[in-house]
């Protein structure tokens, strides 16, 4: 995803700060945070960190019948953007606060 994200930003590892945070340790922040005003932020939180665990356990890419229902197979580049445009708009990314 990172990789993607400095495609559509025209970044590098230089331009982030990048660290590692133990999956369980995220998650149950998250789960504090979905207590709170900012519950928003902690749904997001415990979704994506479920797909770090060690037992795969947010990970259902082999149950994905997309192509049985007819569906696209979609394109990172253009999901990425999406979620760019649409932090970007939010105002709620930190590039979009002058952090580049």
């Amino acid at each position: 995803m990172l990789d993607s994200l400095h495609r559509v930003l025209s970044t590098t590892d230089k331009d982030w700060t990048v660290e590692q945070v133990d999956a369980q340790r995220r998650y149950d922040e998250g789960k504090k945070l979905l207590a709170g005003p900012e519950g928003y932020l902690g749904f997001s939180h415990c979704l994506y960190t479920r797909t770090f665990f060690e037992n795969g356990g947010g990970d259902f890419s082999d149950k994905v019948v997309n192509e049985e229902l007819g569906l696209p197979e979609e394109d990172m580049e253009e999901a990425t953007q999406r979620a760019v445009d649409t932090a970007l708009s939010a105002g709620e990314f930190e590039y979009a606060k002058g952090a580049h």
